[in-house]
């Protein structure tokens, strides 16, 4: 890497895990859900209890196929007129569709809010700048004006690292300048060493439409998943797996000696394929990172693994997500 390029990324590090980065658009989308029955009706629809969800609040959530299979993984955001559902596009789009199919006598109202966040904002530095926008800053959720036109906020907080992210109809390049400084887009590969670190899972990448949701990790399952409410849609199946105790295949984190190509498999000390490489990047903190989907019962933390590609191969520890943002000091 080139001294100027290993500047920029160290800029970027530093920005995300100490101060504020601005994520490339499109990244997030939000909807609204609202009316009578907004809240029992998406309380019978996903993974988290919503029952005791106040006012400002955000939790994490999943929607899933009566199979348990993943169809969005959400943050939820409670505000005064109802709830915010942040997602990928895809994400809202299995919203939508639930909601056209399942929703009948119900008074329940969706809306796809805006358009893919305006700024997506990640670092302990964003919660200044968004109170500075008139957000209030004893909340997590919120809707109200924005940059002079209606829009939301809704906050990021997943494994050590937090953010927030803002939608409005108006536009934030004219505030840009002042409010933000302008803060250029994170680099990709300075975004991916963190999101890994930070356990993050992304669509087509950790996770796709055969994936269970506790397949993610205990990170995830302990952050999206309640396994004390009552009915919801896949409820079935995600109760037999937590009666059983565990799943067959999960989500690891990867420590490597070196670098190692995305798909490369994963093998024990004995030469046994348990798995293969999800993500993969170079992080400042801990140098070559890596999640992977692993057998369960050959890949416990702390469990060394080789890392097979082509002739090559490469040591690695196995470890739980998420991982320390920052080295050690």
């Amino acid at each position: 890497m080139g001294s100027s390029r290993a500047s920029n990324c160290r800029n970027d590090f530093e920005a995300l895990t100490q101060g504020v980065a601005r994520l490339q658009e499109g990244s997030v989308s939000v909807g609204f859900l609202g009316g009578e029955d907004h809240l029992s009706w998406l309380q019978g629809q996903v993974t988290q209890d919503l029952r005791e969800l106040q006012v400002g609040e955000v939790v994490w959530s999943c929607l899933c196929t009566r199979s348990g299979m993943l169809r969005a993984v959400l943050r939820v955001g409670r505000t005064v007129e109802g709830l915010l559902l942040a997602s990928d596009a895809e994400g809202l789009d299995a919203i939508e569709d639930r909601v056209r199919e399942s929703v009948f006598l119900e008074d329940v109202t969706w809306s796809r809010g805006h358009a893919p966040a305006a700024a997506a904002l990640r670092g302990p530095g964003s919660d200044p700048l968004v109170e500075s926008l008139g957000v209030p800053s004893e909340v997590s959720a919120w809707r109200g004006t924005l940059v002079g036109a209606s829009g939301a906020a809704i906050r990021f907080d997943y494994g050590g690292l937090t953010g927030w992210d803002l939608f409005s109809e108006g536009s934030f390049e004219s505030d840009w300048g002042e409010q933000f400084g302008g803060l250029p887009p994170v680099r990709p590969e300075t975004w991916e060493a963190v999101r890994i670190a930070a356990g993050i899972p992304t669509r087509g990448v950790d996770w796709d439409d055969k994936t269970l949701p506790p397949e993610l990790g205990p990170q995830f399952e302990a952050a999206a998943i309640s396994y004390a409410k009552g009915c919801y849609v896949g409820q079935e199946v995600l109760m037999r797996i937590y009666a059983r105790g565990h799943v067959n295949w999960i989500r690891r984190g990867l420590f490597l000696s070196s670098e190692v190509e995305r798909g490369a498999r994963v093998q024990d000390l004995e030469g046994q394929d348990i798995g293969h490489v999800q993500s993969v990047a170079n992080s400042l903190a801990h140098g070559w990172i890596a999640s992977a989907r692993v057998r369960r019962s050959a890949a416990e933390p702390d469990s060394r693994v080789r890392v097979v590609s082509g002739d090559s191969q490469v040591g690695g520890v196995v470890t739980d997500f998420p991982f320390p943002l920052r080295p050690a000091s």
